[in-house]
């Protein structure tokens, strides 16, 4: 599947934004990426999932790309999934995922370059944390 789709991110240059003597102007920026989906099968078993965004369209950002690679694994052997007996409980220990991210961001200007530097593991947590949310808003519908 392929869509495209919109976001606006802002951050602030370098950290001397919290000083009380001065400020440094916070940068937001709009941009559209190409999102493409795919499924990976080995045989009739899907392997993984991957999902891949990147910036077509941006005034600031010379590139904003990331990719999400899912595949369903087993439970730990600590966890409850994972000592459950019957073989319809065993299917459900494969509800683990393990998830493989990369984010990827350049900019020409200096000034931009330099602040995503700063911030690029800001943002690749931010990205997870917005990822797992998302996930869990899913779970908790579906239950």
């Amino acid at each position: 599947m392929n869509f495209d789709a919109s976001l606006t991110v802002g951050f602030s240059l370098g950290g001397l934004g919290e000083s009380s003597y001065f400020s440094l102007p916070r940068l937001e920026e709009e941009y559209v990426s190409r999102v493409q989906t795919r499924i990976v099968k080995e045989g009739e078993e899907v392997k993984e999932w991957v999902v891949e965004a990147r910036s077509i369209r941006s005034r600031m950002l010379d590139g904003l790309g990331s990719q999400w690679r899912l595949r369903a694994i087993d439970a730990p052997p600590s966890s409850k999934a994972s000592q459950r007996n019957t073989n319809a409980q065993k299917s459900l220990s494969k509800l683990w995922t393990h998830v493989d991210f990369e984010v990827e961001l350049s900019s020409s200007d200096p000034v931009v370059s330099a602040a995503l530097d700063e911030m690029l593991a800001d943002v690749a947590e931010k990205q997870v944390k917005a990822f797992e949310k998302r996930c869990i808003d899913i779970l908790s519908r579906q239950q």
